[in-house]
């Protein structure tokens, strides 16, 4: 949301964006990137439960009340709902009486289990009928994801208006990274430098890559992966705490592997910079088949050289060998085989590299995506 909001800020359109509870720290209503954002609570939740809940039942109905009033108001000339929140049904319906334009914007769908408490399963009833509400009531909706997610869309509303984007990026910033800062920090100088950058977890084909490099070691003594981010505590394949540092251990692999844990922005542009590859070795589950991923739009804004899982449609915007190297998701060989490639093909690497950027601004640029957006609901 606040790379859209950035981009029809940069349009020149005039942006808020309000959300229950921000991001930051400090007072509730600040200008950001050309736009004004607003948060009806505190970043930090309560501890006790109960008030937790009364918390977030008050930020709830601040927000609520407060689209009510610009939609009666007639404040505004686009709302863009973001997900299936109980309350913006509610404020859809008032919009469609006042001829207010509205947007829905989905970029997933939950998975559900077969076994799920009562408590768990009301839950999801009610996201559910949010869902179609929204999906009916709404001007448009806007699929940030899969062919699976538009399926979706128009068996619950065929005559609602669907506008497919890309993760939407701002990709003048990817590519402004300091990379010696980078490699004096991790003292990886004269290094071949592979990074991942975003969750530690088997989802994400962590454990993959960490196989790949494996295979490669022997060969590269020299090669250095850098896995950028927070572990889960909580494995979203397996359900359980996966230890990669035991992993990498396990593998021989303690003097190739970098566990940087979380980085600021700028620590992770100075990466991306001091990188020879960038890899994104997803899996081919269903929590990874319908959502666009933001990791790759990224990837490609910082004009690096890119091995990727040929996932989520990419295909459809990407070309192998081209403007990114594929591989088959969940295969170690394969990883192995692109990450040498790009490190031993100068010409290769720098042609992918070239085009990467390019194709980033083409399919993913924040501006481009907020345009398509206009243009359809106009």
């Amino acid at each position: 949301m606040h790379m859209l909001a950035k981009g029809f800020a940069q349009s020149g359109e005039n942006v808020t964006l309000a959300s229950t509870h921000g991001s930051w720290d400090g007072p509730s209503n600040i200008d950001i990137d050309g736009f004004q954002a607003i948060a009806f609570g505190k970043k930090q939740l309560q501890q006790n439960p109960l008030y937790e809940m009364l918390d977030r039942l008050q930020r709830h109905l601040c927000l609520c009340l407060y689209l009510l009033r610009v939609t009666i108001q007639k404040e505004y000339k686009l709302l863009i709902f973001y997900g299936p929140v109980i309350m913006f049904p509610l404020v859809a319906l008032c919009a469609l009486l006042r001829k207010q334009k509205t947007v829905y914007l989905m970029a997933d769908i939950q998975a559900t289990a077969k076994k799920i408490p009562w408590a768990h399963k009301i839950k999801l009833a009610a996201r559910n009928i949010t869902d179609i509400l929204l999906a009916k009531l709404s001007s448009a909706i806007v699929v940030l994801g899969t062919s699976v997610l538009e399926k979706h869309y128009y068996s619950l509303a065929p005559k609602t208006k669907q506008i497919r984007i890309w993760a939407p990026t701002d990709i003048q910033i990817f590519n402004t990274g300091n990379g010696e800062r980078a490699k004096k920090r991790y003292n990886i100088h004269d290094k071949k430098v592979v990074s991942y950058i975003g969750a530690i977890d088997m989802l994400e084909g962590v454990h993959v890559l960490i196989a790949a490099i494996s295979l490669l070691v022997t060969k590269y003594p020299e090669i250095i992966l850098i896995l950028a981010g927070p572990e889960n505590n909580i494995d979203r394949v397996v359900g359980k705490k996966i230890n990669f540092h035991e992993m990498v251990d396990k593998a021989g692999l303690s003097d190739n592997v970098i566990f940087t844990g979380y980085l600021s922005l700028k620590e992770v542009l100075d990466l991306l910079a001091a990188s020879d590859v960038l890899v994104m070795p997803k899996i081919d589950h269903p929590m990874n088949n319908v959502a666009s991923p933001i990791k790759i739009a990224e990837y490609l804004a910082a004009g690096r050289a890119v091995v990727s899982s040929n996932i989520c449609e990419l295909d459809k915007i990407l070309k192998h060998m081209d403007n990114v190297y594929f591989c088959t998701p969940g295969n170690p060989e394969e990883f192995a085989i692109g990450i040498e490639m790009l490190l031993n093909d100068n010409k290769l690497r720098d042609k992918l590299s070239a085009n990467a950027h390019k194709v980033a601004a083409m399919n993913f640029d924040c501006c481009i995506c907020t345009q398509r957006i206009l243009s359809a609901i106009q």
